[in-house]
């Protein structure tokens, strides 16, 4: 709601709020606090646009679409890939195993859980992963980069090199494919 109507539209707006966060059963409680029925404490958080708080609220929102919509992949995949974002690999592992399982035939939650893995330093099972994909998909350009970059940064410098020449070979216009693939050779000289 706007708020320059004149010097009280900000407080008639903060009491059409308070009516109607009423109606929906909030109310103050002897604490000071607004509660509901369940004597849950009302949360307020100020969120700016590009503010890392959208993405705490945009997480709230996807667990809960988990819990309650728990066969959804894309959900699952979402919530992964927020909780990799966040910094809780553990998490998103377990987020992309589901949207994994609840998609097999998905892609994008398999390589995106084999860079979680290879970042937790599991390097093998995301290349066994990758490998699957790959055997079922081989002309997929993401899944065959994400196999080079492993290779890559287990220092499989040989592997990595024919992995990535392969993507470029495939996919002449994979900009990530040629900038791996000279930090390869980079490594290697």
């Amino acid at each position: 709601p706007r708020t320059d109507g004149g010097p009280n539209a900000l407080r008639d707006n903060l009491r059409r709020a308070r009516d109607l966060l009423a109606e929906a059963g909030w109310n103050v409680a002897a604490d000071g606090k607004l509660r509901n029925a369940k004597g849950d404490a009302f949360e307020f958080e100020y969120l700016e646009p590009n503010r890392i708080g959208r993405n705490n609220e945009f997480q709230r929102n996807l667990e809960r679409a988990a819990r309650d919509g728990p066969t959804l992949a894309p959900i699952h995949l979402q919530l992964g890939l927020l909780r990799q974002q966040s910094g809780d690999l553990e998490g998103a592992i377990m987020a992309l195993r589901k949207a994994a399982a609840l998609d097999p035939a998905s892609g994008e939650a398999r390589n995106a859980l084999a860079l979680v893995l290879v970042q937790r330093g599991q390097a093998a099972e995301a290349e066994a992963l990758l490998d699957g994909l790959l055997a079922a998909n081989p002309d997929d350009p993401v899944a065959r980069l994400n196999l080079g970059m492993s290779q890559l940064q287990r220092g499989d410098l040989t592997r990595a090199v024919a992995t990535l020449q392969e993507v470029v070979r495939r996919h002449p216009a994979s900009a990530e494919g040629f900038y791996h693939l000279g930090m390869a050779f980079k490594q290697q000289d």
